[in-house]
């Protein structure tokens, strides 16, 4: 399960993307609503995810990456 900073984080880095061009469309919409349901993501993550900076968001999910890699080493 994610935790609350990740949801956040994810959710502000797409919000951003999709909104990047100024023009939001159906399937943009659709694929947010994909990834919510597949990362359990709130209309609350969704809310708080405005609180952080992308930059910010982007440094939590990669430091998340980070981990999980390091993490995958130690059990091989």
């Amino acid at each position: 399960m994610a935790s609350i900073e990740l949801k956040k984080s994810v959710c502000r880095i797409l919000t951003d993307l999709v909104k990047s061009d100024n023009v939001i469309s159906v399937d943009e919409m659709d694929v947010l609503e994909d990834a919510a349901k597949a990362y359990g993501l709130t209309k609350e993550n969704h809310i708080e995810s405005y609180a952080m900076s992308l930059a910010d968001a982007a440094a939590y999910v990669a430091i998340q990456n980070v981990y999980l890699q390091r993490k995958r080493v130690r059990i091989s």
